[in-house]
């Protein structure tokens, strides 16, 4: 792992799966972590597990691995947590977290600085988490550290000011909304993940519910192809991955799909 400077301006880039096919359970999720530790270079520097996601305990990986701790009980969430630099103010250079209960998902964080080539890492990662995983929805994305990705993820805003950058960060209140909407819709259980989307992403990991979804008159696969908004391709058994690099052209999609009930926060 690099020993670059961290600043909290960084981009942190994200994947997280809200839904999969395969059925996995944390010991599983363990070893897709271990496998990006060695891609990083380095173990995590604590690991994370709990019972429910209010009930924390932490690990040093050297005695997490010597005592088997992962198989003392039936955990539901397992993180690896690569800290940074202690002189900044942020929290991590590489995070990786898997909930198979409450509030279930996958997430994988990585920031720019933490690895020699960051896109070319997070390729390596998407396809072994489409191979493992089989994701039915989720996101990929690259946002500011100050924008907050982990939060972001459960539908939680950030607002932040950094004095020694002199730097205040908040979404825009329409983004604001939205993440607030999911979030209240999400913790509720009213998921719909395997139909509609959370919102249009850089990278929209998506499968047959939503393809077959009615935009326009027609599915949603017709109307992406023939109207070429991004790129959609089938990378697994029961992924397509939809990228829209576009600022612009989300916004629109964005739009069309809230007008046709695909997202499941109408704002």
């Amino acid at each position: 792992m690099e020993n670059h400077d961290f600043f909290d301006t960084n981009i942190v880039c994200s994947i997280v799966i809200y839904e999969w096919a395969n059925e996995l359970s944390i010991i599983d999720f363990k070893h897709i972590f271990d496998w990006i530790s060695q891609l990083v270079g380095t173990a995590p520097d604590s690991i994370q597990l709990a019972e429910s996601e209010a009930k924390y305990k932490s690990y040093k990986w050297k005695y997490f691995e010597k005592n088997n701790v992962i198989n003392r009980r039936e955990w539901d969430l397992i993180a690896y947590h690569w800290f940074r630099n202690i002189e900044t103010k942020s929290g991590i250079r590489v995070y990786c977290v898997a909930s198979t209960r409450s509030f279930r998902r996958l997430g994988i964080y990585i920031d720019e600085a933490a690895v020699v080539d960051v896109i070319g890492v997070m390729k390596q990662i998407s396809r072994t988490i489409i191979e493992k995983v089989e994701p039915i929805y989720g996101y990929g994305a690259m946002q500011s550290y100050l924008d907050g990705p982990l939060e972001y993820a459960r539908g939680i805003n950030v607002t932040t000011y950094y004095s020694h950058e002199n730097i205040f960060s908040q979404a825009d209140v329409d983004t604001r909304e939205r993440i607030s909407a999911f979030g209240s819709e999400f913790r509720k259980n009213k998921r719909r993940l395997n139909e509609k989307l959370r919102d249009v992403e850089v990278i929209n990991y998506i499968s047959a519910g939503h393809l077959a979804g009615i935009v326009d008159g027609m599915t949603l696969e017709d109307w992406i192809i023939s109207g070429n908004r991004g790129t959609l391709n089938k990378e697994g058994e029961a992924t397509w991955v939809w990228r829209i690099p576009d600022e612009h052209e989300r916004s629109q999609i964005r739009t069309d799909l809230i007008r046709s009930g695909l997202l499941v926060v109408t704002i």
